[in-house]
């Protein structure tokens, strides 16, 4: 699976312009928590260090499901989920981390 990540780097208060760095990422399972081997490190106390992955679906192809990997769960769409279907305009948030789920480039 390929991912797009734009990480927040800063914002300009006089124009209200954000600025990002974009990562591609092509792997399988994407790994997020709070540890250095995790592909989305989450650096906040309340995030575990291996706290959730988001992997392929079952079913339609494309499918993804974000899984938890502690009892705490993820917030998906502001319920606490230990599994979860993604669909394009999910919100997932860890610790403070916002992950949103766009639809795939054709």
């Amino acid at each position: 699976m390929r991912f797009r990540v734009l990480r927040w780097i800063r914002s300009d208060a006089a124009t209200g312009n954000r600025q990002f760095r974009e990562d591609i990422i092509q792997t399988r399972r994407l790994t997020i928590g709070r540890g250095s081997d995790q592909h989305l490190q989450i650096a906040d106390p309340k995030v575990f260090t291996n706290h959730a992955v988001i992997r392929p679906g079952r079913g339609r192809e494309g499918a993804m499901v974000v899984e938890a990997l502690t009892p705490s769960g993820v917030q998906v769409n502001g319920r606490t989920r230990i599994v979860a279907t993604l669909a394009q305009g999910d919100e997932i948030r860890i610790g403070p981390a916002i992950i949103m789920v766009e639809p795939t480039p054709k």
